[in-house]
């Protein structure tokens, strides 16, 4: 005798079905994650790792902090899209956001990578050699180089790596922004917009002459105002290379001065001398022969500045657009 299932009843069954193969693959998926994690893998692109131990010096970068804080700063200026949906919060951004950012950061240096590779981009020995001196440079002294290398655990292998990755990442790049420029109506257009902040900064024109005690300060002020002349005292009494050039020191913007000098100098007027200012081990003793007030940039004489401000965006614009476009074609798998 021949029996028919309900079609109802036969559904929930495939239904049923279906539903234990999914949780059998959720549970595959979960365990080849752990079984990742235990490995130490962060995650794979296009099936090169990205280990625990990289992730680590990641988030040891101050970069990665500042990034995440500008995310979190960015997303409490946003609205609101959805009702019940949270505000994000005030304060330094949490371990979560911290290693997004740094996982973001480790992915797309290992997509660059993998162009550089594709197009044929390598490192030389020579070049890594300069890149490990130049390292060193950074640091103090040999031991305060390898006291680093210590705290972060890098072996000569890994610190090789590092290098060579920073180095074919920076050559790619280059070669992906190659010929990105803006326009010449983007410039023009920016200028309009920004006019008001292009300035030339206020500049002064100075004589000074330095001498190692204070004393000798006061005794070459009281010869200036009894009407020496500066320059004659400078080549007689300068200590430095300028004393023989009549202590002249060319046009200077005041915020590139020590903060004596850049104090008195705010209410001096031109033909006035001023001291002793000391500055470290040494009396000065300034006269000021020019002010030169700040003043709108013509467009002519912010084109360049402009143009350079410009293909700092342009540059980054079409860097993240290529990096997006080969994250969405790629392999990512993420384990954290």
């Amino acid at each position: 005798m021949h029996m028919s299932l309900d079609p109802r009843l036969l559904r929930a069954r495939w239904l049923a079905l279906a539903a234990s193969l999914i949780m059998l693959a959720v549970a595959a998926t979960a365990v080849l994650v752990s079984h990742a994690s235990r490995l130490g893998l962060a995650a794979r692109v296009n099936g090169e790792p990205i280990t625990g131990r990289e992730l680590q010096r990641a988030l040891a970068d101050p970069s990665v902090q500042r990034q995440a804080q500008q995310q979190r700063d960015l997303q409490r200026l946003l609205p609101v899209k959805h009702a019940g949906e949270a505000q994000a919060k005030a304060g330094p951004p949490d371990a979560k956001e911290l290693e997004g950012v740094a996982l973001k950061k480790l992915v797309y240096r290992r997509l660059l990578a993998q162009e550089a590779a594709r197009r044929g981009i390598g490192v030389s020995a020579n070049e890594l050699d300069a890149a490990v001196t130049a390292l060193k440079r950074r640091f103090k002294d040999e031991a305060g180089y390898q006291a680093w290398r210590k705290a972060q655990d890098i072996a000569d292998a890994s610190l090789l790596d590092m290098l060579r990755t920073e180095l074919l990442v920076a050559r790619v790049s280059a070669a992906l922004v190659q010929g990105a420029r803006p326009s010449a109506e983007q410039v023009q257009d920016y200028y309009e917009k920004h006019k008001t902040e292009l300035k030339t900064s206020e500049a002064v024109r100075l004589q000074v002459i330095a001498v190692k005690d204070k004393a000798a300060a006061e005794g070459i002020l009281s010869a200036v105002k009894k009407g020496a002349d500066f320059g004659a005292l400078a080549e007689e009494r300068s200590r430095g290379s300028r004393a023989g050039e009549g202590a002249y020191v060319g046009w200077v913007s005041p915020e590139t001065l020590p903060p004596t000098q850049r104090s008195a100098l705010g209410t001096l007027k031109v033909g006035e001398t001023r001291g002793p200012l000391q500055t470290g081990s040494e009396f000065l003793v300034v006269k000021l022969l020019e002010r030169r007030p700040a003043a709108l940039k013509g467009f002519a004489e912010a084109q360049a500045e402009i143009e350079q401000r410009l293909l700092r965006v342009k540059h980054r614009q079409v860097l993240l657009a290529w990096l997006a476009e080969r994250e969405r074609s790629s392999k990512i798998e993420l384990y954290r």
